[in-house]
């Protein structure tokens, strides 16, 4: 019986006629024309599929799938994404983004502890210094300041100011928001667009 298996229709008539051929030589008969007529038929007859050929195609996505997973696993860790901190203020959703050596640099804090590491007064320097630094903010004055924990870090311990700055154009207001993270880093924060309905 043949065992072997082939790739390709040519690679299996190939060797199927080189085995009938030995057989014929085996009991001493010439390869005549019904073998030919044989030839034909199994020429005639469907080729099942191969296994290995199936194995061998299979295994090469299964290798290929798994480089491309571990390349993307790879570019995703090496991307680093910034937190998200979302808070409201006047009705208005802010958004800060921080990145996670923002969060590493800050100073662990308790209110247990006592005061800040970051002072009020420091935070009102640095909010002062930012306006005087920045002309799209000239005019504007701080309107309120909140003391608030990072969402999910607040077992780390960590903490910032989120303040609101305001000043009157045409007798409307207009705000800007900021955070500042208690080692007394400054972190721009913007308004979230209202949704469109």
């Amino acid at each position: 019986m043949n065992r072997t298996r082939y790739r390709t229709r040519s690679q299996q008539i190939t060797g199927q006629i080189y085995f009938l051929r030995k057989k014929r030589e085996e009991k001493g008969l010439p390869f005549k024309a019904e073998s030919r007529v044989s030839l034909v038929k199994m020429l005639r007859r469907p080729v099942e599929p191969s296994p290995f050929v199936f194995r061998e195609g299979l295994m090469r996505r299964i290798w290929l799938t798994t480089f491309i997973l571990l390349a993307a696993v790879r570019i995703a860790d090496a991307a680093q994404w910034p937190v998200e901190i979302f808070e409201r203020m006047d009705d208005k959703r802010i958004v800060v983004f921080l990145s996670d050596d923002d969060i590493e640099t800050d100073p662990a804090w308790s209110p247990i502890e006592g005061g800040p590491p970051l002072t009020l007064a420091a935070v009102i320097q640095e909010l002062n210094t930012w306006i005087k630094d920045n002309a799209d903010l000239a005019g504007f004055d701080i309107h309120e300041i909140k003391l608030k924990g990072i969402p999910h870090h607040e077992v780390d311990r960590h903490w910032y100011y989120l303040v609101q700055l305001h000043k009157l154009v045409d007798g409307r207001p207009e705000r800007r928001y900021a955070a500042v993270l208690m080692n007394g880093k400054l972190v721009p924060a913007i308004r979230e667009p209202a949704s469109v309905k």
